[in-house]
């Protein structure tokens, strides 16, 4: 079976699917399962955090927004989530 992914339209759409991710995983979420929850939101099923994803600035903003100092940065709960997508700009 042949499955299509349709990638988020923006910033909010892309944090509003993460914060859906993040909500059924099982257990703490560290920031490699937060990278990988990324790629599948981004990439679909065959999302890897280890591969170039085919939405780069897409990934950036994400990125930027979740965890601005990289490692240093804790990894946000889903409710820091999805107070991040009501407040993205939309310019």
């Amino acid at each position: 079976m042949i499955s299509y992914h349709t990638p988020p339209a923006s910033l909010t759409d892309a944090l509003n699917a993460l914060a859906d991710r993040m909500e059924r995983f099982d257990g703490p979420i560290s920031h490699v399962a937060l990278a990988n929850m990324m790629a599948t939101v981004l990439d679909g099923p065959a999302g890897n955090a280890w591969q170039a994803t085919k939405h780069p600035e897409l990934a950036r903003k994400m990125q930027d927004a979740l965890v601005p100092e990289g490692f240093l940065s804790p990894v946000p709960t889903v409710d820091q989530v999805r107070h991040m997508a009501a407040t993205v700009p939309t310019t």
